[in-house]
């Protein structure tokens, strides 16, 4: 059950520090993405490209 659980916080942190380096670039909030990444991990993936990108080219 232990170890369960630490997989299961891993992937979530890794996750979050995804979603926060995509924010990034994509020029949104990466705060509010790495928590979104945490908590829905790879559901949270398509939102963000569905938001459109800030970032002026």
């Amino acid at each position: 059950m232990t170890s369960y659980f630490l997989v299961v916080l891993l992937v979530s942190i890794g996750f979050a520090l995804l979603l926060h380096r995509m924010a990034e670039r994509r020029g949104q909030n990466p705060v509010i993405w790495a928590v979104l990444g945490f908590a829905f991990g790879p559901l949270a993936i398509p939102f963000l490209y569905l938001t459109g990108s800030k970032n002026k080219y």
